[in-house]
């Protein structure tokens, strides 16, 4: 029943290709197209292929009707029996689309690429039954945000009636039926929620400048009067603090809150709209101005991944032999949303560029350059020194000595954790220090993880003193 009120055209009818089955007879309906669809595919594609196609499709039979569905496998049909396979593209394509929007990664945005693919509305189509939740998200978005897609994606949305109605009591029910590591787990869910939040926010200045996002306000400690509007001061406390959790003065701040949902879990979320009656979305995602709560927030930060093991792959060129010592490491990561920790989140792979590890590799292979003779190298601005991890698993830690100069606290504070996992910390050096010919950057604001350094997750946070060009 679910899965018919959530399809385009609600359920469907008793047996429409009853008198054509087992004969020669041409010239099926729609509807029986449609039943056949669905019987083997779990998208809403049969729409446009049976508007593309009439003609065609109503000159088979039955049985050539069915291996035509058939044909559209893996591509725009997905088998119901696939469900779990989809829920996991979904998840992932919505953690790492979630990442993007922080930085308001918009089509609107000169340069930009529309969000949503063909294939992503097919992934909508098919998870209505296996993760509801995953489901309920994306139809959020289309409702919430749509300038996060191009023209042409909503317009198919608004074909498949993706864009209206959504069956929030799923969600309520999770929310305070769930125990506390179910919700945990679950961060894809509240990464869409938290920027659902902050929309209207990054509405606000974006309408300022092409170039403020949320991103954008974190890098630069909230200091700019746009950042600074609508009372920012609780978003900005959250994304100054790049260590697990919470500071603690925010906790205290949170939990004396008047406002049920400032200091509320997602269960008191629950019972402020069935005791209050008062409408869920209008309650927990601001119409205007910045999030007044961090709910989505920290819920979604308390579900990702603090550390991932990584492989640590051949130079792709044919020319250097195999000399991997240590063909995974464990690497530590930013504890928030990061483009560059969310894509290693995401595909387990370390973040380095191949041209670096072709010269690396070309240096250690190089004619006279002996087996257990030692590489020194010193990498600026590396990060979270995916380079350097590389480098120490593919050589050995024998044969590399290393410095890594950073200049971002909470970068440097994780990279050192991933080299005391791995048995690094005798190979590598690592300074967090800016390093640059004398110009200046802008200084963002803020406490970090680096022993007093300034912290902020993808861009420079300190500036060189002015002796420092030398």
């Amino acid at each position: 029943l679910l899965t018919g009120c959530l399809m385009a055209d609600g359920p469907l009818a008793s047996d429409p290709c009853a008198p054509y089955r087992g004969t020669a007879r041409r010239g099926l309906p729609r509807a029986c197209y449609r039943a056949i669809w669905f019987l083997h595919c779990s998208t809403q594609y049969w729409q446009d292929a049976w508007r593309n196609s009439r003609s065609y499709l109503q000159s088979r039979t039955y049985a050539e009707m069915v291996e035509d569905v058939k044909g559209w496998r893996p591509y725009r049909c997905r088998p119901p029996e696939a469900g779990k396979a989809a829920c996991a593209e979904l998840q992932s394509w919505l953690s790492w689309e979630t990442t993007l929007l922080n930085s308001w990664f918009v089509p609107s945005q000169q340069g930009t690429v529309a969000l949503l693919t063909a294939p992503t509305l097919d992934l909508a189509d098919s998870t209505v039954e296996p993760c509801l939740l995953e489901h309920i998200a994306v139809r959020l978005w289309f409702q919430l945000l749509p300038e996060a897609f191009a023209n042409e994606t909503l317009v198919a949305v608004k074909q498949r009636r993706l864009d209206r109605g959504v069956p929030l009591w799923a969600l309520w029910n999770f929310l305070s039926e769930s125990r506390p590591m179910s919700l945990v787990r679950s961060s894809r869910i509240f990464g869409v929620l938290r920027a659902l939040a902050e929309a209207p926010f990054s509405r606000s200045l974006a309408a300022v400048s092409s170039t403020l996002s949320v991103d954008m306000c974190a890098r630069r400690g909230f200091s700019p009067w746009a950042c600074r509007a609508g009372n920012s001061s609780l978003l900005a406390a959250f994304y100054r603090h790049r260590d697990p959790g919470l500071p603690v003065d925010v906790a205290h701040r949170l939990l004396s809150s008047g406002d049920r949902l400032t200091r509320s879990s997602g269960r008191l979320l629950w019972d402020a709209h069935r005791k209050e009656g008062g409408d869920f979305l209008a309650a927990a995602l601001p119409h205007d101005g910045p999030p007044t709560h961090l709910v989505f927030h920290l819920l979604d930060k308390l579900g990702l991944a603090l550390e991932e093991f990584v492989g640590v792959a051949d130079p792709g060129d044919p020319r250097f032999k195999a000399v991997t010592l240590r063909h995974v490491v464990k690497m530590s990561l930013i504890p928030d949303r990061d483009l560059v920790s969310d894509h290693i989140r995401r595909f387990q792979l370390l973040h380095c560029p191949e041209v670096f590890k072709q010269q690396l590799a070309l240096l250690a292979t190089a004619s006279g350059n002996a087996s257990r003779s030692t590489l020194r190298v010193v990498e600026v601005g590396g990060f979270l020194g995916d380079c350097l991890l590389w480098a120490a698993g593919w050589l050995g830690r024998d044969r590399l000595r290393a410095l890594e100069v950073e200049p971002v606290g909470a970068a440097t504070a994780r990279l050192q954790r991933s080299l005391i996992h791995n048995d690094f910390d005798s190979s590598v050096q690592v300074l967090t220090e800016p390093l640059g010919d004398g110009s200046s950057t802008f200084l963002a604001a803020g406490s970090g993880a680096g022993g007093g350094a300034t912290s902020n997750p993808n861009f420079f946070t300190r500036e060189a003193p002015a002796d420092a060009a030398a």
